[in-house]
């Protein structure tokens, strides 16, 4: 008898569930109603759009910005440029020597080592890479050099 009320019991739990989904479910026919309406759905929010108060803060606030570097005096603001630029053509000269030591240190690797070795893909992508950016850096040198002639002693371009 009891394995028959577990049963009954179990039966009119899903019974009773579905009934209920189907009362929670949305309309189903064309003239009742929905709690969503379907222009509200394309809806966003508010969008806010830049106002001439906006756009004139805006534009106040990058002459405040200006204003800030002109209080470095002029020499000093010389000064500071040159240094910068002999920092940035200093580590660009590192840079190229690293490069080189790499690309030694990769082609050597890459003698020495079996084909099947695990570490070999990876190295032969380490090459190429730096490969690429010398052939790169040696294009831009020899592109401004084509550049920088006058236009009927110019060839072929690089």
């Amino acid at each position: 008898m009891r394995p028959t009320r577990w049963l009954l019991v179990g039966a009119l739990l899903c019974f009773s569930g579905a009934a209920a989904a189907q009362e929670e479910s949305g309309p189903a026919l064309k003239g009742e109603s929905s709690s969503i309406k379907p222009v509200g759905e394309r809806k966003l929010g508010k969008k806010k759009r830049p106002t001439v108060s906006k756009k004139k803060a805006d534009k106040e606030k990058k002459e405040r910005s200006k204003q800030i570097s002109w209080q470095i005096p002029a020499k000093l603001r010389a000064a500071l440029e040159k240094k910068i630029d002999d920092r940035i053509t200093r580590n660009i000269r590192e840079a190229k020597k690293l490069r080189r030591e790499a690309l030694g240190l990769l082609r050597k690797f890459i003698k020495e080592s079996p084909e099947s070795a695990p570490s070999m893909p990876e190295a032969l992508m380490r090459l190429g890479e730096l490969e690429w950016e010398d052939a790169r850096d040696q294009f831009l040198v020899d592109f401004n050099k084509w550049e920088d002639a006058p236009a009927s002693k110019r060839g072929e371009p690089p």
